[in-house]
């Protein structure tokens, strides 16, 4: 018999600190069938505060929330 496979939606999403311009590439991810997203990969300098309405992310070094573009894969 055939197992099934959840496949995700994958993306990255371009990080910009309006404050000191550091930049980086997350990648993020949701199953099939999940409200929630994932983050997989965090660049260097930010982090991912959850909030009940999602993730934010903030520059770490200046504590400000970065500003982001996504592009899908």
């Amino acid at each position: 018999m055939f197992e099934s496979m959840t496949v995700s939606d994958h993306w990255t999403e371009v990080l910009r600190c309006p404050n000191c311009a550091l930049t980086g590439v997350a990648v993020l991810s949701q199953p099939n069938g999940s409200d929630s997203v994932l983050v997989e990969t965090l660049p260097a300098g930010f982090k991912a505060v959850t909030s009940k309405y999602g993730d934010t992310f903030y520059c770490v070094a200046c504590g400000r929330p970065a500003s982001g573009v996504n592009a899908r894969l």
